[in-house]
């Protein structure tokens, strides 16, 4: 049978009663009011031009007799602390305050023990290790016990990580770099590239700069954060279904601040079909039939170059199509160097793109005739056009109005060079071409005759013309009657 005793009664709570129906808190009296340290400076100034009562009745006359007299011995120790009031209230960030306390005071850790947390913080930040809140707290609680202080006397939390950051000026940072070298030896290293490139342009002759950077392209790129309504645990943000896309851009630029055609480069699908492959590599940029009739308007339209693969990314073939296009038909290609900053990135330097950067070397020369052998005359008042043959007839041009001559991008390696004919004789000149580009010449003028080294451009001069018939010999004869 349950009891029906009465239950005891809550005991009523012990504490400060709730106040329900009126202001917690009074309202200020503004009874004691502080000058900050700009009034403070103004009282000064009018003291020294017109005296304290002066001042009294025209900044504070409306106080009564005490607090006058209170006020004008204020005046004489704000005079007596001039040079102090005088820098505050030259400052805009600290003229509007009213009193003033040095770094450090009224801190738990005294500032030994804080400069030693300075010390450890710096000493961590050269040598690129991140420094946390938590990792501060654990060496400020470690500080703490040296000094004898317990957990209750100092606890680290986020009022004294505070204090500490702005006593020292410290802040939290995000991190904007990642790396095993330090800021310092990247500039080492720029400085060192800089008089390379100085170095290179000086003893070249350069005069044209280019610098290539690629970079992705994202299709769609939403912010991170956006506001949203608390407690929710999902936030959704609605994007275009193209987050994951990319493309890859080339841009290029030179010295002078022209920017030259940007170079595209789109994901498309691939032909299961290798001959199609090859035919849309070699005719199309890597695109099918049909696409191709929308990307070649756009390209042209745009004034880009757009190629195509499955990855969209940079690739050697696409690196050969890129020197190419930009430096195959350089006006002053055979008299002028020109230098490419690229990234060394594995498609961009590949064995294929550093030969064709080698394989530029250009032969030229010109063809002339002293004065013991008679010029060609043509109709046009210039020289009559020569066959020039390079190797034995492995690549052969014809010389110019004026008898120059030019081979363009020959690789490496020994080569002859000699001029076909059928009226003059001319030298044949031994070529060596170093892997670096530099062009050394040996001319052979007859059979059995020494070598001579020339210098390049090549100036070929007849050494005689030919002739097909012995000239006859006119006999002495005396006419007369014997």
């Amino acid at each position: 049978m349950e009891s029906e005793a009465p239950r005891a009664a809550r005991r009523p709570s012990t504490g400060r009663p709730v106040f329900k129906n009126w202001a917690k808190k009074r309202p200020k009296q503004h009874k004691n009011t502080v000058a900050d340290y700009r009034e403070r400076k103004a009282a000064i100034d009018h003291y020294e031009l017109f005296g304290v009562q002066s001042t009294l009745d025209s900044m504070y006359g409306r106080l009564a007799p005490d607090a006058r007299e209170t006020k004008r011995k204020l005046i004489y120790s704000w005079v007596a602390n001039r040079p102090l009031i005088e820098r505050m209230a030259s400052n805009p960030r600290t003229a509007t305050m009213k009193c003033r306390r040095d770094l450090g005071t009224g801190t738990t850790l005294t500032a030994e023990a804080e400069e030693q947390l300075v010390q450890w913080v710096k000493g961590m930040r050269a040598d690129g290790v991140p420094v946390t809140y938590s990792m501060l707290r654990i060496m400020a609680l470690e500080a703490a016990i040296d000094l004898g202080l317990s957990e209750d006397e100092f606890r680290a939390g986020w009022h004294w990580v505070d204090g500490f950051k702005r006593r020292h000026g410290l802040s939290l940072r995000a991190r904007t770099r990642i790396g095993q070298q330090t800021p310092e030896d990247g500039d080492e290293v720029l400085d060192d590239f800089a008089k390379r490139v100085q170095e290179i342009v000086a003893r070249e002759g350069i005069d044209i700069i280019y610098n290539a950077d690629q970079t992705a392209v994202n299709y769609e790129y939403l912010p991170t954060k956006t506001l949203n309504k608390k407690g929710e645990n999902t936030v959704w943000v609605k994007c275009g279904g193209k987050t994951k896309d990319r493309m890859t851009a080339m841009l290029l630029a030179d010295n002078s601040g022209t920017k030259h055609p940007l170079f595209l480069i789109l994901r498309t699908s691939k032909s299961k079909i290798k001959a199609v492959v090859q035919e849309n590599l070699t005719t199309r940029q890597g695109f099918g039939k049909r696409l191709w009739e929308s990307v070649e308007p756009m390209q042209a339209a745009n004034g880009v170059v757009i190629h195509g693969n499955p990855t969209a990314w940079w690739n050697a073939s696409i690196s050969m199509q890129f020197l190419k296009y930009h430096f195959s038909e350089r006006h002053d290609r055979a008299t002028k160097k020109v230098m490419l900053i690229w990234d060394d990135f594995s498609a961009h330097f590949t064995d294929e793109v550093t030969a064709y950067a080698k394989e530029g070397a250009t032969i030229e020369g010109r063809i002339s005739y002293p004065a013991n052998v008679p010029p060609p005359v043509s109709i046009d008042g210039g020289l009559p056009s020569l066959q020039v043959v390079l190797d034995g007839g492995a690549r052969s041009t014809l010389s110019t109005h004026d008898g120059r001559f030019y081979f363009y991008d020959v690789p490496a390696g020994r080569y002859t060079v000699d001029i076909h004919s059928p009226v003059y004789i001319f030298s044949q000149f031994k070529v060596d071409i170093s892997t670096t580009g530099d062009i050394r010449v040996l001319e052979f003028k007859y059979p059995g005759t020494p070598k001579l080294a020339v210098s390049h451009p090549l100036v070929v001069d007849a050494l005689a013309q030919v002739q097909y018939f012995q000239v006859r010999q006119v006999e002495n004869t005396i006419v007369g009657r014997f």
